[in-house]
């Protein structure tokens, strides 16, 4: 009887550590997200040069998050997709009832035609309404032309700078509330 008493007590305590520790776990995610909205907020609170500096300096996903926070400023709600097999789209996003696929180039040189094809082919698996690509630099030639042809949406460094700028609204340093 004692055996079964001391078993039960270490069942429950075990149980009780997990329970405690996915808590944890669970709260340091809530944080991460919360540090997370306070990066963007300083990130669009930087000056041009630092800005354009910051950036520069994403990696793929942060570059894909910043540009969700960008576009829920302006209504859209969505969400990022996989790391792998997300078929040519970094961001699902919604607004006023249709569904677009973005696909987020964060190069140093210019973005060419096989990110508007990769796109289009997510437009079909998504069964998305429109498409948009989005870059901090520029495009070719032929991206453009391809683009234009097949009725996808081009951001360049130039728009996604002056998207940013309007993002800020009226207000140069946005609270972190």
């Amino acid at each position: 009887m004692e055996l079964m008493i001391t078993f039960l007590i270490s069942a429950m305590c075990s149980w009780i550590l997990h329970l405690a520790i996915s808590l944890y776990e669970s709260s340091s995610e809530t944080e991460k997200v919360e540090k997370k909205e306070m990066d963007i907020i300083k990130i669009l609170n930087l000056n041009h040069f630092e800005l354009i500096k910051k950036i520069d300096g994403m990696l793929g996903k942060e570059f894909e998050l910043f540009l969700l926070r960008i576009l829920e400023r302006f209504g859209y709600w969505g969400y990022q997709t996989a790391d792998s097999g997300d078929y040519g789209a970094d961001l699902i996003v919604f607004k006023d009832g249709l569904k677009i696929v973005v696909q987020a180039k964060r190069y140093s040189k210019s973005v060419g035609i096989k990110a508007i094809q990769e796109v289009l082919g997510a437009v079909k698996y998504y069964n998305a309404d429109k498409a948009l690509v989005i870059t901090n630099s520029r495009f070719t030639r032929q991206a453009e032309g391809l683009a234009a042809k097949s009725d996808v949406d081009l951001c360049d460094r130039s728009q996604l700078f002056d998207l940013i700028v309007r993002a800020r609204g009226d207000n140069q340093n946005l609270s972190y509330s």
